[in-house]
């Protein structure tokens, strides 16, 4: 269709648009008729994209030596910096990457990422473009802007022949990129073995680190690489090597649960109580992700059930926030002290009662826990499981003498944090218990005055019921009426007056609650009031 018309295709979009579809499609003849038309050959589409580019990247090598041959630009590079020559050798088209370069292409060119066409290729695994490359002059050493080499790209993707052929050339197999990662760091962390076995024997550093201070070892006892773990200790890795003073190899291994890897260190010498700055032991890190079979290993080789990490939490103490019943069990029977306490004051029964794990505190209850142990700030089990609402678990304190009415230290009893957080069933246990539903905590309020201003009306009618005093104020005068009118809570507004609430009782600021309503544009507690023929006293500020 093309040949059959006689438009001047030179001057027209037309025919660089046709240029280029034929270009792409590999239609020789069409692109010979084109540029014959006088079409330039390297105009490009709007990335900057020729001619010469699409015939390369589509593996045409008649169409690229025409265009070549008739002026295109072997070098011109699309917007985002690629060449023809970089396409190519992505795409592992090794007589057309060899044409370009005859023809002058620059095999160190890089793209806007800067990238070179060997670290291309080197990162799609092309050894036979890599060798075209490295022949016509490519740098081995070349660097992106992060730092990364060729060498990187292969170690990667675990290309051991390109690899090693870069070894052959003379490349750095201890070159680091901007984060201190080397080639054996990379390989180690994506589980190549004969990568790994490449860079060490051509003298890569087994120990040496990125600029967190991660080594080889530390990557592959991570991700669990056995094989490569017991490489690298054969051949000088240290065992007890740390992440700027943090994690160890033994330690990441335990808390990702690699049991194998665990073994291969212990019995390499890895210390098995090797602690971090804050404290943190292989055991801590086992025993917090409940690897149970991990934390008998460890126990058997010595590990310490009551090391502190933070001078915080004991293993005993990590696993029980967690939940981890059967690593409780190891570890109490190893010898954990189940009421060891952390700085705070927690023990273990406090932190799995928090929790909601039943099964942990059951057990450690039935090993001497005391279910009225206090942190610091004078919490209970108990009291943490009522704030929670872990209904199951308050029984199970109950059961074992847990003190309903042990307030903290600010006057706050489990009662009070029930209401506060509407746990009904919790509120309703607690009272029958025995609790005092009448109570008031520190100068704040009673556990009325708690439930009021939330709206709880069940809650309030309950208490009301059981004999809580309605007009009962805290020290700063507030009373429950007062409370529910500042929040707007008509509801419970309504069943206090109708239980007697005095609508006239005023805080120490001299505030009634018709005042406060106003105030805080709670207009249907203010009629509600109004309605129940409130007279509003005079107000003293």
């Amino acid at each position: 269709m093309l040949m059959a018309k006689e438009a001047d295709l030179g001057r027209t979009d037309t025919g660089h648009i046709a240029l280029l579809y034929a270009s792409t499609n590999g239609y020789i003849d069409a692109v010979k008729y084109i540029i014959r038309k006088g079409v330039d050959v390297n105009t490009g589409d709007g990335g900057g994209f020729t001619s010469l580019y699409y015939a390369s990247l589509n593996g045409h090598l008649d169409v690229v030596e025409y265009l070549v041959n008739t002026g295109a630009d072997v070098n011109k590079a699309t917007k985002n910096g690629w060449t023809p020559l970089h396409t190519a050798s992505d795409r592992s088209l090794v007589d057309i990457v060899k044409y370009l370069i005859s023809q002058g292409a620059n095999p160190n060119s890089v793209n806007n990422d800067g990238k070179s066409p060997l670290y291309i290729a080197s990162q799609e695994g092309h050894l036979g473009v890599i060798e075209c490359l490295v022949d016509s002059g490519a740098d081995v050493n070349k660097t992106l802007q992060n730092g990364m080499t060729p060498l990187h790209a292969a170690s990667s993707n675990g290309a051991v022949g390109i690899v090693k052929y870069f070894i052959s050339k003379g490349t750095n197999p201890n070159s680091a990129d901007n984060d201190g990662d080397s080639p054996l760091y990379i390989a180690s962390r994506k589980g190549h073995l004969d990568v790994v076995e490449c860079l060490v024997n051509a003298g890569a550093d087994v120990n040496k680190a990125t600029k967190n201070g991660m080594t080889p070892l530390y990557a592959a006892s991570d991700n669990g690489e056995v094989d490569i773990v017991k490489c690298l200790i054969s051949k000088g890795a240290n065992p007890d090597s740390v992440v700027n003073d943090a994690y160890s190899p033994l330690s990441v291994a335990s808390l990702e649960g690699h049991i194998h890897v665990v073994e291969c260190l212990v019995n390499a010498g890895a210390n098995v109580k090797k602690a971090t700055q804050n404290g943190m032991t292989p055991l801590h890190a086992a025993s917090g992700r409940g690897h149970v079979d991990i934390v008998k290993y460890l126990i058997s080789k010595g590990a310490n059930p009551n090391s502190l990490h933070e001078d915080i939490y004991t293993p005993l103490s990590v696993a029980s926030l967690e939940g981890h019943l059967d690593v409780v069990e190891c570890l109490v029977k190893a010898g954990a002290d189940v009421n060891k306490a952390a700085q705070n004051c927690s023990t273990p029964l406090y932190l799995a009662s928090s929790i909601g794990a039943v099964g942990v505190v059951k057990f450690l209850i039935s090993k001497g826990a005391n279910p009225n142990s206090v942190d610091n700030d004078g919490e209970t089990p108990l009291y943490s499981a009522s704030q929670k609402g872990h209904l199951d678990v308050i029984k199970c304190l109950i059961n074992a003498g847990g003190d309903v009415n042990k307030a903290k230290t600010n006057g706050m009893t489990p009662l009070c944090t029930a209401t506060s957080n509407y746990a009904v069933d919790v509120f309703n246990l607690l009272n029958s218990e025995g609790t005092n539903s009448d109570e008031i905590y520190h100068i704040e309020s009673s556990t009325l005055s708690v439930a009021s201003p939330e709206g709880h009306l069940d809650v309030v009618e309950y208490l009301v019921e059981a004999g809580a005093d309605v007009n009962k104020a805290a020290k700063n005068g507030m009373t429950p009426l007062y409370l529910a009118s500042s929040n707007g809570a008509v509801d419970v507004v309504q069943f206090l007056i109708s239980k007697g609430a005095n609508p006239n009782l005023v805080d120490i600021d001299g505030e009634t609650p018709l005042y406060i309503a106003s105030r805080n544009g709670h207009f249907d507690v203010v009629e509600c009031l109004v309605r129940d023929k409130y007279k509003p006293p005079y107000i003293v500020h």
